[in-house]
């Protein structure tokens, strides 16, 4: 089996470095689009049967028509096309005011075509051939109610710990990871931002973790286990031309990442 990993793809950010094209439309929304055809594409092309956001599917909970549209056509079209199968791990930008009520109800409008599963709370997925994918979405302390990053992090780690994956797995988290710059800047003052830093002793348990929230790309750990911070699927702004972003296409027969460079506009014409 194969895997394709998308990251955060922002459907409606970064408008105000757009243009307004002859349908009305901003230029930003064509270039997000193109982007996303291309990762599915690529995926169907090189065989993958199912294909995993990483969240933040929109600038924000409560995206506008042409936005939905864009997202929608271009994943029953990977269906159509390809018999791409969905899985949405919900990010925090999919979650209205940060309350666990998430992306996933925009989505039931088209999971009755059994083609996408949009989930919120941690879940495990097995499948034949011994493997396994692990979805961990958006948690914090406001989302969970609790009073430290702490308390967040054992939470995830006691979900975590109570699932049977088989013994080849993926995990996708929308989350900070240990080894980004920003987990590594934030470091013990991470409460100020309500959420925890993912240790690697956590995600190094699965043969491959790849993350979503963190928007620029890093590989984390390589070798025996992989920790990939996948990063946003496009560029989201210009104020780094050096911006190359990815997405990734996971074999289940060797458990080895492959990482695809992304055909994005990393500055202004």
């Amino acid at each position: 089996m194969k895997i394709g990993v998308i990251g955060d793809i922002h459907l409606g950010a970064s408008y105000h470095f757009g243009h307004t094209l002859k349908d009305g439309l901003n230029s930003r929304l064509s270039d997000f689009r193109k982007t996303l055809a291309f990762c599915i594409d690529k995926s169907g092309e090189l065989g993958a049967e199912r294909v995993s956001l990483t969240g933040d599917l929109f600038r924000n909970s409560k995206p506008g028509t042409f936005e939905q549209d864009a997202l929608w056509e271009e994943l029953k079209r990977g269906y159509k096309e390809y018999n791409i199968q969905y899985l949405i791990v919900a990010g925090n930008h999919d979650m209205p005011s940060y309350c666990r009520k998430t992306i996933s109800t925009v989505a039931h409008n088209i999971n009755g075509n059994n083609y996408l599963t949009a989930i919120d709370t941690i879940k495990c997925f097995n499948y034949p051939n011994d493997f396994s994918i692990v979805a961990v979405p958006f948690y914090n302390k406001v989302t969970e109610k609790m009073n430290s990053t702490e308390d967040v992090l054992n939470k995830i780690k006691n979900e975590l710990s109570a699932l049977k994956p088989n013994k080849k797995t993926l995990c996708i988290w929308h989350c900070i990871s240990e080894g980004t710059t920003l987990g590594d800047f934030v470091g013990m003052e991470v409460d100020a931002l309500n959420e925890p830093v993912i240790p690697l002793a956590l995600s190094k348990q699965y043969n491959i973790s790849i993350f979503g929230h963190v928007h620029r790309h890093s590989v984390i750990v390589k070798g025996k286990q992989y920790v990939i911070n996948l990063g946003s699927m496009e560029v989201n702004d210009f104020t780094d031309t050096e911006q190359d972003k990815f997405m990734a296409l996971i074999d289940t027969a060797n458990m080895r990442p492959q990482l695809i460079k992304l055909p994005v506009i990393k500055q202004l014409p």
